[in-house]
């Protein structure tokens, strides 16, 4: 009995270890296909960039490109080189874009805060006047001096 439940638990240590076998080998191959997609797309990308540059480069050259097209297209090109070169600069963006998302919102809540007190006091300067014009009226009057 001992030998049969000994047996059983290798048995099943056998099929775990398989089950991770081909656990792994699964997602590996899943891994190599994903390379293979990656490579790929990189080449077609590849491809693409070098058309859109011919493309662009037919334009810039052509003479069918108006006066003002040329100079925009050719600083276009310039600006996305400059784009590429200046990777590392993108921390610097991304922090001048929060600041200033959270110097709107700042200013957003403060001037609804603003709003919300003004709507206050005035809703109190209010009934102040309106006690005042209470108190003023001639009935008012008439009733104090009798």
């Amino acid at each position: 009995m001992i030998e049969n439940v000994n047996n059983l638990t290798l048995d099943k240590q056998e099929l775990t270890a398989k089950k991770l076998e081909f656990s792994i080998y699964e997602q590996s191959f899943k891994v190599d296909k994903a390379l293979e997609m990656a490579k790929e797309i990189g080449a077609k990308l590849t491809i693409l960039d070098k058309r859109m540059e011919q493309w662009v480069a037919n334009i810039v050259n052509s003479e069918a490109a108006s006066f003002y097209a040329k100079p925009f297209l050719q600083a276009q090109r310039s600006s996305d080189d400059s784009i590429r070169d200046g990777q590392g600069h993108s921390n610097s963006l991304i922090t001048a874009v929060l600041f200033m998302m959270g110097l709107n919102l700042t200013l957003i809540v403060s001037f609804l805060g603003y709003l919300v007190y003004r709507n206050k006091s005035q809703s109190l300067f209010a009934k102040h006047r309106r006690n005042v014009r209470e108190g003023c009226s001639m009935t008012t009057i008439m009733d104090d001096q009798i």
